[in-house]
């Protein structure tokens, strides 16, 4: 049996094992693409130093869009504005929508429309958006509506600038569910992300 090493991640991106050998970045090392991403988390949240996070009204804008384009039927808006990076996720109330990769998600999006047979519309009632650097999230409530009926769902995006756009790399919203009914049979095993 192979004795495992403890590694101390090194700025360099390079690891290095408790015996002092230099390793290169392992396999789950963030790739240089996503580098930017996680430096604008992580780098001064919340210091004097830092860039810090700031409310945004263009974050909540681009929800707000996200969702008149969903109303209306506009495909070609949502493929637009959704990013063509690997990691693109989208998570719904159905079991089976929780897909990864751009094909993945416009094809649950486009499943999802008015149009395509749920006949839902997306009312917006709450909504605070917020953006460090070349990333951005947004959180709220809304309702989906259908006819005369109505449920409540929470909802979450996650945006990154690209090419001075943002552009959609998480979308998620779904319907609570009371702790006490967690486990009825209703919901049963659900699967995990493909792509």
């Amino acid at each position: 049996m192979a004795a495992r090493s403890r590694a101390l991640m090194l700025p360099n991106n390079r690891m290095r094992t408790c015996s002092g050998n230099s390793l290169s970045s392992p396999p789950w090392a963030p790739q240089p693409r996503h580098r930017r991403i996680i430096s604008a988390l992580s780098n001064g949240v919340g210091t004097r130093g830092g860039v810090g996070v700031k409310r945004s009204p263009d974050i909540e804008q681009s929800l707000r869009n996200f969702a008149d384009a969903f109303n209306r039927n506009d495909i070609a808006y949502i493929e637009r504005v959704t990013s063509r990076e690997p990691g693109v996720i989208v998570i719904g109330s159905d079991p089976h929508e929780y897909v990864r990769g751009y094909e993945q998600v416009l094809n649950v999006m486009g499943e999802s429309l008015p149009q395509a047979g749920m006949q839902i519309q997306v009312r917006i009632a709450e909504l605070r958006g917020y953006e460090q650097g070349d990333v951005g999230w947004a959180d709220g409530s809304a309702t989906f509506q259908r006819g005369r009926e109505s449920v409540e769902v929470r909802m979450t995006a996650v945006f990154v600038r690209e090419k001075g756009d943002w552009h959609m790399v998480q979308n998620h919203a779904s319907i609570g569910v009371p702790n006490n009914h967690t486990f009825d049979p209703l919901f049963g095993s659900i699967p995990a992300a493909t792509g």
